[in-house]
């Protein structure tokens, strides 16, 4: 009976603490098996409650000067999606139109040398959506795949659930994760129920504002991305330079 209780405490313990780990930082980590959440719109939407997800394109495999990995936005991306101007000054944008993003010219470079390494710098899609977690109360940024977007705006498209992000009339929705790191996948999401479960009534103070900000660490100005790819490789000139007098 002693040892029951003694695995029940440790049990107790472990549970408390995961808790607390998914209460803190902002990103989302699904547990491995079902996962049931609230799908959050927009910070900057309005009724009615059409918009809870952005796109984004980052490339992978650069480092800062110190050895932080980053993954800054693809340039070609964001001029393609009109975004350009939000975040770069004239100058700045008017380098990417002329020449592109310096991220992928370094691509089609390596790709002759380095293959495998280019591809994996290849910009990669993805989207950032916004859930609360009714186990802990907590508003959490997760990064999805257009497989998991594609089965949401199945859920909005279908009458009964067009409603799924509304802060009142929304539902909980449920996905199943298995596997670890590379071979983590999940199952479409899907209804947990169809009975509203509303947000808190101080949602848009508690959430996060994921749309693009002007001071998005993630942005790099087309200057800033030649920086950063000499630091990393110093041997490849991407553009040539006009030479000085004759």
């Amino acid at each position: 009976m002693k040892d029951k209780e003694k695995i029940i405490a440790r049990i107790r313990e472990k549970a408390s603490k995961r808790l607390k780990e998914l209460e803190s930082g902002k990103w989302y980590k699904p547990t491995e098996g079902e996962n049931i959440f609230r799908v959050v719109p927009l910070k900057n939407d309005k009724p009615p409650y059409t918009e809870f997800f952005v796109k984004r394109a980052k490339h992978f495999g650069l480092q800062t000067e110190e050895g932080v990995s980053i993954a800054p936005e693809c340039l070609e991306f964001l001029n393609k999606e009109g975004l350009l101007e939000n975040f770069l000054d004239e100058k700045e944008v008017r380098k990417v139109k002329k020449y592109g993003c310096p991220v992928c010219k370094l691509i089609e470079r390596l790709s002759s040398v380095d293959q495998a390494t280019a591809s994996r710098m290849v910009a990669r899609e993805s989207y950032d959506i916004q859930v609360y977690l009714p186990d802990t109360k907590s508003f959490k940024i997760w990064s999805v795949s257009r497989k998991i977007i594609r089965a949401l705006l199945a859920i909005q498209k279908r009458k009964q659930t067009a409603m799924f992000i509304d802060p009142e009339e929304g539902i909980l929705i449920s996905v199943e994760a298995t596997g670890t790191g590379r071979e983590r996948r999940y199952t479409d999401p899907v209804p947990d129920s169809f009975d509203p479960y509303a947000l808190p009534d101080d949602w848009k103070e508690r959430c996060y504002d994921i749309f693009y900000k002007d001071n998005d660490p993630r942005i790099l100005s087309f200057s800033e991305l030649l920086r950063l790819i000499k630091i990393n490789y110093p041997m490849v000139k991407l553009y040539k330079t006009k030479k000085k007098g004759g």
